[in-house]
Formats: C-alpha cells, sequence, structure tokens
C-alpha cells in the first residue's frame, strides 16, 4: 500500500503540481470540504517516506509464489525512487538507489517483442506491470489496442470486422523518423499503416505494441507495463551522466542498444551524452507513458515551449495522416508554458472552495 499510494501520489503531482496530501482516513466526510493543495515539495517527501519504507518491508520478485507473481515488490519500490530521486534532479541519489537493483534477478530479454506478449507476463524484465486477464468475462481485459488502432480500420488491426477501433495517439513523422536505421524495435513498437478488407494499404500508422491474438472483441490480455529493466538502466546511465559525466554509464546504455541491434555509443560530451540517452528514452519505451515526464524532467519551461512549438510547426506543414481537406485551426499544436501542468477539474473546485485552479487556466 506504501508503494501504491507513492505511485499515484507521483503521476498526480507530475500533471497537477500542488495536490491534496492524505495520509489518514478522514473521521467525517465533510472534514475533505476543508482540505487545501499541499505544496509539491512536501508531497515528493512523503512519496520518499512511502518508498523508503515500501523498500524496508516488501521481498523481492523472486520470493513471490505463482499466486502471488505480479505484486509490487522491493525491486518496484527502489526503481520508483530512483525515477523519483531522478525527478528531482538529485543524481547521487538515484544513482545509489537503482545501482542496488542491478544486484536483483533482472536482466533484459534477448527479444524485445518478447517484452509486450501476453504469453510471457512478469518475465525477467518486469518490475512492475498492471495485470489484465482477457477471453472471459470477469472485467480484468486490456482493451489498448482498439483504443489506438485506426478509425475506420474495422477488423484490419485487431482482427474483428465488428470492432470500431478509435484511433488515439497516432504516432507522429517525428516519432517514426527517431528510429535509427536497423533498430528492431521500430516494427514491434508501430506499424506505419495497414491493409483494409478490400485489400488497399491505408498509410495511418498506429501503436503495435500491444497487438496480439485475442478470443473474444474489445477484451486483450495485454498488461500494461509502469516499470521495467531497460528503464532502470537508462535512468541509471543518466543519473551517472549527471553527476561524473558519460563513462561509467556507457555499459548500462549500450546493453539497450545491443539489444535493439544498434552499435554502441562512446567517446561522447557530457552534453551529447544527454541528448543520446534522451533519445534512447523515445524509442525504447515508445508509448509506454513515460516520454512526457522524460521532457518535463529534462527541459526547462522555456525549452519545452520551445521544443513542442518546433514540433507542431513540423506536423502542421507536413500532417502525419490525411485531414481531408480540413484545415488547421489557429489554435492547433499551440503551447504555453503553463500548460506543463493540468487544470484542477472544474467540478472539485466547484465542490470544495478552498481548492485553487493552476496558473494559467
Amino acid at each position: 500500500m506504501l508503494f501504491l499510494r507513492a505511485y499515484h501520489y507521483f503521476l498526480l503531482t507530475q500533471y497537477f503540481g500542488d495536490v491534496i496530501l492524505m495520509t489518514a482516513p478522514l473521521e467525517d466526510a465533510s472534514e475533505a470540504f476543508g482540505l487545501t493543495r499541499t505544496p509539491s515539495e512536501e508531497v515528493y517527501q512523503q512519496i520518499i517516506t512511502d518508498l523508503e519504507g515500501a523498500v524496508t518491508v516488501l521481498p523481492l520478485k523472486s520470493d513471490y509464489d505463482a499466486a502471488n507473481i505480479g505484486r509490487a515488490s522491493k525491486g518496484a519500490a527502489l526503481a520508483l525512487l530512483g525515477k523519483v530521486y531522478l525527478t528531482q534532479k538529485n543524481y547521487p541519489s538515484a544513482r545509489q538507489t537503482l545501482e542496488q537493483i542491478l544486484n536483483m534477478d533482472y536482466s533484459l530479454l534477448a527479444d524485445y517483442a518478447q517484452v509486450f506478449e501476453p504469453t510471457n507476463k512478469n518475465h525477467a524484465e518486469s518490475i512492475f506491470e498492471v495485470q489484465y486477464q482477457g477471453g472471459n468475462n470477469l472485467g480484468e481485459w486490456s482493451s489498448f489496442i482498439y483504443t489506438f488502432a485506426p478509425r475506420d480500420s474495422e477488423g484490419a488491426v485487431v482482427g474483428f470486422p465488428t470492432a470500431r477501433p478509435q484511433g488515439w495517439n497516432i504516432p507522429t513523422n517525428d516519432m517514426i523518423a527517431a528510429y535509427e536505421t536497423g533498430d528492431i524495435r521500430k516494427d514491434v513498437s508501430l506499424k506505419e499503416g495497414y491493409t483494409n478488407s478490400a485489400g488497399t494499404y491505408i498509410p495511418i500508422p498506429y501503436i503495435n505494441k500491444y497487438n496480439h491474438p485475442h478470443t473474444i472483441v474489445g477484451r486483450t490480455d495485454d498488461n500494461w507495463p509502469i516499470l521495467r529493466y531497460a528503464d532502470v538502466l537508462l535512468m541509471l546511465a543518466e543519473a551517472i551522466n549527471e553527476e561524473v559525466g558519460p563513462d561509467q554509464a556507457y555499459t548500462h546504455i549500450n546493453q539497450v542498444r545491443d539489444r535493439a541491434g544498434l552499435s554502441p555509443l562512446s567517446g561522447l560530451t557530457k552534453e551529447s551524452f544527454r541528448v543520446a540517452i534522451a533519445h534512447e528514452r523515445r524509442v525504447e519505451l515508445a508509448f509506454e507513458n513515460h516520454r512526457w515526464f522524460d521532457l518535463k524532467r529534462t527541459l526547462s519551461s522555456e525549452q519545452l515551449v520551445q521544443q513542442l512549438t518546433a514540433h507542431g510547426a513540423r506536423e502542421r506543414a507536413n500532417p502525419t495522416v490525411t485531414r481531408g481537406g480540413v484545415p488547421f485551426a489557429a489554435s492547433d499544436y499551440r503551447f504555453e508554458g503553463y500548460e506543463a501542468l493540468f487544470p484542477i477539474p472544474d467540478r472539485q473546485i466547484f465542490l470544495s472552495n478552498k481548492l485553487t485552479q493552476n496558473d494559467g487556466y
């Protein structure tokens, strides 16, 4: 429970900044209307306290029996704690925390595709993943590919002609171009189009990482990866580079690149290694919900605005998919610094006049 509370507060602070911090049940529901937002620095301290406690009491992943596989473990708590320290730019603590995981029973799988294969859940690279169960009526299935597959693709991607995929999170031209020549992760992670039932190729990219055969429409068996060993290796390489430079960090990033079929890195400056880590995290962890947090962690507000504005300009000039003659609106692809945090939902502010809105909204 300490691990889960820390994980959810980490997400909340990343998305909203200051949030209401609760560490004990309310005696009466009416007390909720008196709660105010806690500064994110204090929330982070509670996150660290919770994770330190979790590290102390959780077993190793290898100590769980078959009935408990998938539960949070000591390695999961250490990995999340290292991510929190990295977010705070506390590089020595991040390094010391993440290095402990190297001595646990984790390793990179030889085949990148097997990392996401439903028949291979909770494997040696998996540190923590959300457990889903398809092929039944128990209500624990996932439906990621139905969210990601292109609209109007029907069964061309998901395999069921009656399906109506939603077409969210289409990989952009920028994302497609980010993969180096020969990177085996590209074909696993995305496809640049599909062939419809009439035999026509439709050049609409889609996320392929969670696309696996299943027996009931809308009910896949894919788990969702939260923390895995490749993430730890790349976080550790980042922490080492920021602390002392890249010399001791190559072994970690090059393990990830070797598995991807790419040549090792060497001879980089601290600044160029920083760029290399950002690139490697983008393609290794593509579509696993890390990129936005990585950008916020590594870029200043001004740099974030500049990067997203430049991306928007490229997409407007050369859209990833056809817009059917619909022009861009003036507000499309416009990003302001305050949008690095989400707005507090209006409903919550209506319910409690103690809550304040984030700047800019």
